[in-house]
């Protein structure tokens, strides 16, 4: 039977081992490696895994926290915020790892008090700006969030135990998408391994390639499309895995897409289409490439109504010229600003503006 560690019992633990301490949230694995030549990195994060765990399971009711006692667990929040990031760290140590590995099943049972206590402390699709928030469940269920975390042994076992890894839900609509987003390869590639569906549909980047697009996770991209994703499906935020890649610049990735099929002048999502897109940072290279391999430098729609109107409000002088040279209409109507003359003078864009008036 395992025994739930609480932060007492590490301390007593420890005690043992090297002496009096006293235990400080973000200097405990420093202190142990420092103090003690036998306690390892892995070692160190594996036992502070461990007792945040315990600290966790604790909760065996569902109102077991609450806003009226939340002061007498003050390390409840940072259990919620940090097993994750020690647990990783330990992952393959050895001695204690089998423990560590049966705490994080016993916190990951569905609808359980301790997984909804947890993701009400701190949610993991919301790192960043997470509060405390006793009314708030779990958008996702067990596998979405061990595959969302990168926790590999959880989603083997989970997928062991006959977890739906089609089953919809969170913030990136499956576990196939969360994975991808956050470049977890091993944990994408297990769940092809056990039926996800490359082409599932839903979530805010609509398919598990415009997820891996987004953050230029090529390898992962590469998986999806060898196992037959779509390089052309609709939808999400970016509308296609073209565009999510033109946003953020990653010139080999959309230089793969186009290569497997990509349609350039693919129209949707948030920019209208991937050139809009790529002109948004102001990428030279990438606006090249596109209209090089044939994108439609009139096409209306997006944000800012055309390709000409987003360059003119970003200033981009070369690119404005560029577009024009390739037929881009000054007198085009649309967008944020109306059109490319008038989004250039609202940002001060002089030159931009004469370029305008001189087409």
């Amino acid at each position: 039977m395992v025994t739930y560690f609480s932060i007492l019992t590490l301390k007593q633990k420890l005690t043992k081992t090297i002496g009096k301490i006293k235990l400080a949230h973000f200097t405990v694995k420093e202190y142990l490696i420092a103090v003690h030549a036998n306690f390892s990195e892995r070692d160190s994060s594996c036992l502070i895994a461990e007792s945040c765990l315990g600290y966790l399971l604790q909760f065996t009711a569902h109102d077991s926290l609450n806003y009226g006692n939340i002061n007498n667990f003050q390390l409840a929040e940072y259990a919620a915020g940090y097993w994750v990031n020690h647990a990783r760290d330990a992952e393959q140590s050895n001695g204690k790892s089998g423990v560590m590995k049966k705490l994080i099943e016993d916190l990951f049972k569905p609808n359980g008090a301790p997984f909804v206590t947890w993701i009400q402390l701190w949610d993991p699709e919301d790192s960043w700006f997470s509060m405390i928030n006793f009314a708030r469940r779990p958008a996702g269920f067990p596998l979405y969030y061990a595959s969302l975390l990168g926790l590999f042994y959880q989603v083997q076992r989970l997928t062991e135990q006959g977890a739906d890894v089609n089953a919809q839900g969170g913030l990136y609509g499956n576990a196939l998408q969360a994975a991808s987003f956050n470049g977890n390869q091993e944990i994408a590639k297990l769940l092809i391994e056990k039926g996800a569906d490359v082409n599932s549909q839903g979530g805010e980047y609509g398919n598990a390639l415009q997820a891996a697009s987004v953050n230029g996770n090529q390898e992962i991209i590469k998986l999806l499309i060898e196992k037959g994703a779509d390089v052309n499906v609709q939808g999400g935020k970016y509308g296609n895995a073209l565009q999510a890649a033109s946003v953020n610049g990653n010139q080999e990735i959309i230089k793969l897409l186009i290569e497997k099929g990509a349609d350039v002048s693919a129209q949707g999502g948030y920019y209208g289409n991937a050139l809009q897109a790529a002109l948004v940072n102001g990428n030279q290279e990438i606006v090249k490439l596109l209209i090089e391999k044939g994108a439609d430098v009139s096409a209306q729609g997006g944000y800012y109504g055309n390709a000409l109107q987003a360059a003119s409000v970003k200033g981009n002088q070369e690119i404005v010229k560029l577009l024009i040279e390739k037929g881009a209409d000054v007198n085009e109507q649309g967008g944020e600003y109306g059109n490319a003359l008038q989004g250039a003078s609202v940002n001060g864009n002089k030159e931009i503006v004469k370029l305008n008036h001189t087409w």
